[in-house]
């Protein structure tokens, strides 16, 4: 993929459904976009994710299977839907029109 910031399959939508009965201030689902590539997020929403990432990367999380490491939740598809899954049902859509990003990354 190009490198250019305005390359919009670069990026994903994630939007973050909160699970019942989780301890979740904002009864909303909350939408944030994600670049793997370059390991970011953008968004009005996106220190939500940020705080969970930074938690996982503090104090690790653990699963019905078991421990997860997480090394790079940022650039790892695998390790931020473990962290999300804790508190959300993830629906991800691949971003078609660079229209649909928020402006912060147009």
């Amino acid at each position: 993929m190009s490198s250019d910031k305005n390359t919009p399959l670069e990026w994903i939508c994630l939007q973050l459904i909160p699970l019942e009965g989780k301890d979740i201030t904002d009864p909303d689902s909350v939408t944030v976009w994600w670049n793997p590539d370059k390991q970011k997020l953008a968004g009005d929403n996106k220190e939500v994710v940020e705080a969970l990432v930074e938690q996982a990367m503090t104090g690790g999380i653990e699963m019905a299977q078991g421990a997860v490491e997480i090394t790079e939740p940022l650039g790892k598809p695998s390790q931020l839907a473990a962290i999300l899954a804790q508190k959300y049902w993830v629906v991800p859509t691949p971003v078609e029109n660079v229209g649909d990003l928020p402006e912060e990354v147009q």
